[in-house]
């Protein structure tokens, strides 16, 4: 149990880590906005602080005298009660005279316009030195010389006004104001670091929560545990192979992806009837999922199990089945021409090698319509074939792909990892069920290993998980190709098939995780 726990743990930091690195230009321009206005706002106060740039400090004494001038003794000298009572009334003293009505009166006396009682407020420091009756002072001004004459303003201000509001209060000068060049620059670049941390935040978080508001396939086991679907088969994210030169007619090579292809097709192939044609068609959610590539990589490999394979072509208004097979796909040799009767059915169909052929379509005006002429040429061509394999549009996006129903038996659902939304996924397999289509199973496409992707220094090798995989395919292979095998599933020996089932639990085990985005043609 603890070992689930820590389990889920780790797949939910890993999760959190790829939500922000998938979204990492997202992040990163939030980060940038931020610096900018940081920026903007650091050089507005820069230049504003620009023209108060000395700092004027001084200090003075606190008494107790009163509006006659004399002390609370009522002597022209000080007792030890005064000097007792002065530090008690230091901070009435202060804030009297850090009130606006003596600020305004003091930049009033030193003839100073440029700046208010507001902003001399918010400028001016006054702080009772220890527990004595001495304060000190200090504010910034933008000229050293008025900067004096206001000191010197506040004090004479100060001892004429003090002994009237306070009643008992006064102040003499203790150090004669001065002025020392000063720029607060670590505070005015504040704005700078706080602003640019703030942009950091904002993308950090809302790349996780769009994570966990519009959830997508992360985790192959809610294939079967949110929508009920058998996971027949995982292709793993492979930019290499997918940037090969027709990738799919070769057939023989340890790439994981073409692995997965391999492995998806054996058990498709055992799934189906060996007794008659069997035609079905293979889509998904949403495009760029992967649904052609899949349909071109299961092809190649039925074929390449000396099954007769045709992959047609009817995702007609995006059609790019003939270009993973075909330098070049013309008008005489296309499903297009097979439809409008400027072709016959041999001459639609291209030749791949001697198991697999291909009718493709174009992008034309004169479109491709799901009517009975075309179940009609689709039929006729089956009577040929042992897998007719349907490259078509997408059912989420378009519900007249379920006409197909009409002559396919069966239909493969590709789904694209972390591509769609689930609630977008449910809704094509609702279409689906409802339809009555019998839904073989799920392909997953451009699947990744979250943990490998962050932990660097576990080792990864998905060639070798493939190559036990594939291993397994071919033990039963060859069993199955003795003449008193034709029905694999029943007739092999039990032991046989839990162990070929516990080497795809572990491989599907290792690629739970995984993503891509390359895999659509």
């Amino acid at each position: 149990m603890e070992e689930k726990n820590q389990s889920r743990l780790s797949l939910f930091i890993y999760t959190i880590v790829y939500s922000i690195a998938k979204k990492w230009r997202q992040v990163v321009s939030l980060t940038l906005v931020g610096l900018v206005f940081g920026i903007v706002i650091s050089s507005a106060k820069l230049i504003a602080h620009q023209n108060m740039s000395y700092r004027i400090e001084g200090s003075f004494n606190v008494t107790t005298q009163t509006s006659n001038g004399n002390y609370t003794s009522n002597t022209k000298i000080p007792n030890g009660q005064d000097v007792q009572l002065s530090p008690s009334i230091a901070s009435s003293v202060i804030y009297a005279m850090e009130s606006k009505d003596i600020l305004r009166e003091s930049l009033s006396t030193a003839g100073i316009s440029d700046m208010n009682a507001t902003q001399l407020k918010k400028q001016i420091q006054m702080n009772q030195y220890g527990k004595t009756s001495i304060v000190t002072y200090s504010f910034m001004c933008n000229d050293a010389k008025e900067g004096v004459v206001l000191a010197k303003a506040l004090l004479t201000v100060a001892q004429k006004r003090l002994p009237d509001m306070l009643t008992v209060g006064n102040v003499t000068q203790v150090e004669a104001p001065t002025y020392t060049y000063e720029r607060d620059t670590l505070n005015t670049l504040k704005w700078l670091f706080v602003l640019t941390a703030v942009g950091l935040l904002i993308g950090v978080t809302s790349a996780v929560l769009e994570r966990f508001m519009k959830p997508t396939l992360l985790n192959i086991d809610d294939v079967t545990y949110l929508y009920n679907q058998e996971v027949i088969g995982v292709i793993p994210r492979d930019r290499h192979y997918f940037k090969l030169a027709q990738p799919f007619l070769n057939t023989d090579t340890n790439a994981p992806a073409d692995q997965g292809f391999e492995t998806a097709s054996f058990v498709l192939r055992n799934m189906l009837s060996s007794e008659k044609s069997n035609i079905f068609y293979v889509t998904s959610s949403s495009r760029k999922e992967g649904r052609t590539s899949v349909s071109a990589g299961l092809a190649s490999h039925l074929a390449g199990m000396e099954k007769k394979v045709l992959l047609v072509d009817l995702d007609v208004k995006v059609p790019m089945l003939g270009g993973l097979f075909l330098p070049h796909v013309s008008y005489e040799h296309s499903l297009n021409a097979l439809y409008h009767g400027d072709a016959t059915l041999s001459q639609a169909i291209t030749s791949i090698n001697g198991y697999l052929d291909i009718l493709p379509s174009l992008a034309q005006s004169k479109m491709i319509h799901y009517d009975q002429r075309l179940f009609d040429l689709i039929k006729k061509a089956s009577q040929n074939y042992d897998y007719i394999v349907v490259d078509t549009a997408p059912v989420g996006i378009s519900s007249g792909v379920l006409n197909l129903n009409r002559i396919t038996q069966n239909v493969l659902f590709v789904m694209g990892y972390d591509m769609v939304s689930l609630g977008h996924i449910q809704h094509a397999i609702t279409k689906l069920e409802k339809s009555g289509i019998p839904i073989l199973g799920v392909i997953v496409n451009g699947a990744m290993n979250l943990k490998s992707v962050f932990e660097k220094d576990t080792a990864r090798d998905d060639t070798s998980v493939y190559k036990q995989m594939s291993e397994a395919v071919k033990d039963v292979t060859a069993e199955e190709e003795s003449p008193h095998e034709d029905k694999a599933w029943k007739s092999l020996d039990m032991e046989d098939l839990e162990a070929d089932q516990d080497k795809q639990a572990k491989a599907d085990e290792h690629f739970g995780m995984k993503e891509d985005d390359d895999h659509d043609s």
